[in-house]
């Protein structure tokens, strides 16, 4: 009787093994531009999932998929992502063109502003959607992870000090001790701490300048990149009010976990008699058990005074109130 409850459960097994098997189906495929050059690094996603690969230096792809119907992104920088659906295996080939609104987009550079199209250093933007998706204190944090080559570290934990340090393609050779970047704030250098201070909601874009190419016309005081900033202005029109709040909770990441007081004071006992076996001890025994007990804690006290001056969370209110109009001669 045994061997055929066995013999079955390896039946049922198989059977769920190949049924799981022939669910899940291959895709293969090539990507090229619009000239029929295939493309190298193209993103090949399924929709919904983590679940990728990337074309290979000919062009191919080939991507296990799930059961069912499923949605394959591709991606490339430059140009626009196409999504195709598929049911089945097969051979799924996809052309990408140009995205033309990204070469056509206005960027800042150090004496003017261009195309992006015709920008051959390396620029990173950064505009005000993407500064406000943060809601942080300082300025400086909210460039973190927003573009290639741009590092932030907040070296300190305390109120009031919460500016990460800016670090473009790491550290140079020349500038202070910080190698902080040249800071640029509509055509006037400013220090790193006039940046960090500035409310997002009144930046129109953040450009920053990465290689010597781009930032150039600075000189030796660009070396360590430069961070060019567009504050927003007037434009002739009707009167136009916008208010947003951002409300939220502040709170410390992690806080070290302290011993007790009867627990500091038996090694502290111990540690004494380590040091000469011949010492008292520093707390008599009444005074551990005073501290084990805590029946008087005003005695024997046992607060963890971290905890309490910096455990729990803080909130944090903002308003913000901009008015937006004027005419061709004065605008505000």
């Amino acid at each position: 009787m045994k061997k055929i409850r066995l013999l079955l459960i390896l039946l049922l097994s198989t059977c769920f093994i190949q049924q799981s098997l022939a669910q899940n189906y291959s895709v293969s495929g090539k990507a090229t531009d619009k000239t029929g050059l295939p493309m190298v690094g193209v993103s090949v996603l399924i929709k919904g999932t983590t679940v990728g690969t990337t074309t290979n230096v000919q062009g191919t792809y080939t991507i296990n998929v799930p059961s069912g119907t499923a949605t394959l992104v591709f991606s490339y920088i430059g140009m626009i992502s196409q999504e195709i659906v598929v049911t089945k295996s097969g051979v799924v080939d996809v052309v990408l063109d140009d995205n033309t609104d990204v070469l056509n987009e206005i960027v800042v550079v150090g004496y003017g502003s261009q195309k992006r199209s015709s920008v051959t250093g390396s620029i990173s933007t950064v505009n005000t959607k993407e500064l406000l998706q943060s809601p942080v204190g300082d300025l400086s944090n909210a460039l973190a992870g927003r573009t290639p080559g741009v590092i932030t570290k907040q070296p300190a934990g305390e109120p009031g000090s919460d500016a990460a340090q800016i670090y473009i393609r790491g550290n140079s050779t020349f500038g202070n001790a910080t190698m902080e970047p040249l800071f640029v704030i509509d055509g006037i250098v400013r220090s790193f701490r006039d940046f960090s201070q500035m409310d997002p909601n009144e930046i129109e874009s953040v450009n920053i300048l990465k290689d010597a190419s781009s930032a150039a016309i600075f000189g030796v005081k660009g070396a360590n990149g430069v961070v060019l900033v567009t504050s927003k202005r007037g434009k002739a029109g009707k009167l136009s009010a916008n208010y947003s709040v951002n409300y939220g909770f502040s709170e410390v990441t992690r806080l070290p976990k302290n011993l007790g007081s009867y627990e500091y004071a038996s090694l502290y006992n111990e540690a004494k008699i380590n040091d000469n076996a011949n010492a008292s001890p520093e707390f008599t025994l009444d005074r551990l058990e005073g501290f084990r007990s805590g029946s008087n804690p005003d005695l024997f006290p046992n607060t963890d005074w971290m905890d309490l001056v910096i455990g729990g969370n803080a909130p944090r209110l903002q308003h913000n109130v901009s008015l937006n109009g004027g005419t061709e001669k004065v605008k505000y």
